[in-house]
């Protein structure tokens, strides 16, 4: 066989990154895994509601393949038309959480479970998703999401 550098350099980014340890679930703050799991309750139960709870006044919601979604009247919007077409059984796992101020902090998750299409005979898929949260303290100590973005790790999708 003769090695060029189109067979060599792809042969050795993979051998790079199958070299990389898989990152294990950290020990994370609970208070800022709390509006994360309680979006995550909220959003398999399809309670907008209780999603948008989980949200700051000004949050801005960054869906994969679509333009931000500004401020909490539009993200609910978003999210009613979301749960007239998905029925999401997610679930998250966290990779990092950082404070990066007194008032600021985010959180990096991956999500797996399923997302069935309610208008395509509830159709199944797979979810799995890389996601952003960047959490802001409300006047009251609790921390709310601000921004959210996510895009998917599944091929094809």
């Amino acid at each position: 066989m003769r090695y060029t550098p189109k067979t060599v350099f792809p042969a050795a980014i993979m051998l790079a990154f199958s070299a990389l340890p898989s990152f294990a679930q950290q020990a994370i703050d609970p208070a800022l895994a709390a509006p994360i799991k309680a979006y995550e309750t909220a959003a398999n139960a399809s309670d907008l509601e209780g999603v948008l709870a989980a949200y700051t006044d000004d949050a801005v919601f960054m869906p994969q393949n679509n333009q931000p979604v500004e401020g909490k009247a539009a993200v609910g919007a978003a999210y009613k038309g979301l749960f007239t077409a998905l029925d999401l059984n997610i679930n998250f796992t966290f990779d990092e959480a950082q404070k990066i101020s007194e008032d600021w902090a985010f959180v990096r998750t991956r999500s797996g479970g399923t997302i069935k299409l309610i208008q395509n005979n509830n159709a199944e898929i797979p979810n799995a998703n890389q996601e952003i949260f960047l959490l802001k303290r409300s006047p009251d100590g609790q921390w709310k999401i601000a921004r959210y973005i996510f895009n998917t790790t599944a091929p094809g999708q």
